[in-house]
């Protein structure tokens, strides 16, 4: 029986069938070739994508953000999953449309309040940095066009500042209010003593000049100090905190400081004076300041607090020091105000209007 079977052919595979064997060969080989074909696309796509987030970090460097800063720019860049990251910094309703989506997903975030209004801050001063460093550099022909009542800071050559503001501007030189120290005399310069001028325009682009005493005078009952005009002034930078309209009314009172003791135990007490609550309204609004119209104002120097309402109607305090005042018959006056404390959680509400991610 076994010899029988060893004479016989038996098939266990069946034999193959060439065009079906080549039919496989060529789906084998199909596929094959689309793997290599996807691979390869996937690494240009991740290189294109280094590539672009080393150029951001390149380009973000040249035009000065900080290590932090840049961080901030490139965790936008990943949780927003952006193709074009290189927009952020040259497209400004680019960079609001994402600072406005990475915020609304801070809000989200389980996070403390303080970590989600740190990290806002961080993307509020990317921004202004990337503003600051996107500012057209302009040259104002000559310090003649710089109108009576602007705000301006005097500079001595041994480094002291002073706040003042333009009170008149003739053909022979500039009239300058002489600066002087709350509680204290004027502050007096010698004819011919050198000085730094410098001031922001109403387009947030800043200035400064270096000129000289040429005179003083007295105009409308105040001491003038007359300098030099240059010419061909150039544009310093641009205003770190920039400004915008705001039409809205708030109340103010003045502040009281009050120092005790000596030496380590000397302290400072502020108190607030809450029977002297003065109306105002709003004329413009910045992180850095406001300037408020009102039919009282506080003199130069004095601190006071603002109460007001954001946009949306959130309540908001700050804390300023008035550095001008600007007298005008039929407006009432107008009080320039610098901040000298504000909460992170109210600077970021008025960052956001200030950069327009909220009306």
């Amino acid at each position: 029986m076994i010899g029988v079977l060893l004479q016989q052919e038996i098939q266990f595979f069946a034999q193959p069938d060439p065009a079906q064997t080549r039919i496989t060969l060529i789906v084998f080989g199909a596929l094959v070739v689309i793997g290599i074909a996807a691979a390869i696309l996937n690494s240009r796509r991740g290189a294109g994508t280094s590539g672009r987030a080393m150029g951001l970090g390149r380009q973000a460097r040249k035009i000065g953000l900080d290590p932090e800063q840049r961080r901030a720019l490139r965790d936008l860049v990943r949780t927003l999953g952006l193709q074009n990251p290189q927009r952020l910094l040259t497209n400004a309703p680019y960079l609001n449309h994402a600072l406005r989506r990475r915020m609304d997903q801070i809000d989200l975030a389980d996070l403390p309040e303080p970590d989600r209004e740190r990290q806002k801050a961080l993307l509020f001063s990317v921004k202004r940095t990337i503003e600051n460093a996107a500012a057209d550099v302009k040259v104002l022909p000559s310090s003649r066009h710089v109108r009576v009542g602007q705000p301006v800071q005097v500079i001595s050559a041994e480094g002291t500042r002073h706040d003042s503001m333009v009170a008149s501007n003739v053909h022979n030189g500039l009239g300058i209010e002489m600066p002087y120290e709350r509680r204290g005399p004027s502050m007096s310069y010698k004819k011919g003593t050198v000085l730094q001028v410098s001031f922001v325009d109403d387009h947030d682009r800043m200035y400064a000049f270096r000129t000289r005493v040429i005179g003083f005078n007295n105009v409308r009952g105040a001491s003038i100090m007359f300098v030099e005009h240059a010419s061909n002034i150039s544009q310093t930078q641009k205003r770190r905190s920039p400004r915008r309209a705001y039409d809205r009314p708030c109340y103010f009172y003045p502040v009281t400081v009050l120092t005790t003791g000596r030496g380590r135990k000397q302290k400072t007490q502020a108190f607030v004076n809450k029977n002297r609550r003065i109306f105002g309204r709003f004329e413009d609004l910045s992180a850095g300041g406001c300037a408020i119209r009102t039919q009282v104002a506080l003199p130069k120097g004095d601190i006071l607090k603002v109460d007001f309402e954001s946009t949306d109607g959130t309540p908001l305090s700050v804390y300023g020091m008035v550095r001008a005042v600007e007298h005008q018959r039929s407006r009432g006056r107008l009080m320039h105000i610098k901040f000298t404390r504000v909460s992170r959680k109210n600077l970021n509400q008025i960052q956001s209007y200030v950069y327009g991610l909220t009306e």
